[in-house]
This record gives structure tokens, sequence and C-alpha cells, in this order.
């Protein structure tokens, strides 16, 4: 069984007597997915974010991401209405600077980031925020 979550982020769930489900990005036409870690009796993993699910964004670098999906409620094979939450919450990232000669460095500026659904979307103070990732 497959349950739409948003834009064309999914939860499949086996067709099985044990429950087993994960979350994934149905890429469309490219004939791939990006695979979120499984929920199992034996795992019992029930929230997704950039460190655990690869369709959502998440920076190596810097260790930063900004999104979750977590079910918080669930009845046996069931999610009830309300029953699953997504997250998205914004970043501070700093620039990266570097020394130019004769100029004096500033390092205080920063810019803030947030994805939703892998998409993300970065502001500059008093501006209109621009997506910058769009290959989703």
């Amino acid at each position: 069984r497959i349950i739409e979550v948003m834009d064309n982020i999914r939860i499949k769930v086996a067709d099985s007597n044990d429950l087993r489900l994960y979350l994934y990005r149905d890429r469309g036409q490219e004939k791939s997915e990006h695979r979120g870690a499984l929920h199992t009796a034996s795992n019992n993993l029930t929230a997704w974010d950039g460190l655990n699910y690869a369709g959502f964004w998440y920076d190596f670098e810097s260790g930063n991401y900004s999104e979750s999906l977590e079910i918080t409620n669930m009845t046996g094979r069931r999610i009830p209405e309300n029953g699953l939450t997504y997250t998205s919450y914004r970043v501070k990232v700093p620039y990266a600077v570097t020394k130019i000669d004769g100029k004096k460095q500033v390092t205080n500026i920063s810019y803030v980031i947030f994805s939703l659904g892998g998409k993300k979307i970065y502001c500059k103070k008093q501006r209109v925020c621009r997506i910058i990732d769009s290959a989703w």
C-alpha cells in the first residue's frame, strides 16, 4: 500500500502480516527513488529527517538539515487522521568569508535556509525567498 504524504513524498507499507514501512520520494520518470530508513517490529523508527532520509535536504559539510516527518500516532497498521506530522524549520547559515587584500572582513553575516519536501529555499533579510535547489 502507498500513502501520499505531500508532493511526491510517500510512505510505502509492505503487503505482509509483519508491519514494514518506509518513507520515499517518487522520482516519476527517472525510475529511481530516495528511500528512507525502514520501520519494522524490531526497528520501531517513526521519524525521518535529513539524517535518515535522502529525500530531505541535508548539508554534509555543516550537518544542517531542516525538515522532519514523524508518525505521532499509529494503531496497529493504521495511522489515523492527524497522526502524521511534517515539520520544516529554518536554519541560520553563516556566509563563507574569504580574505580579500585591503578589505575588512565581515564575519557575522548569515542567511536563513529551510527546505520544503527536499526543495532548498534561502532567504536574505527583508528579501523574497528563492528556491535554489529545484532538482526534485
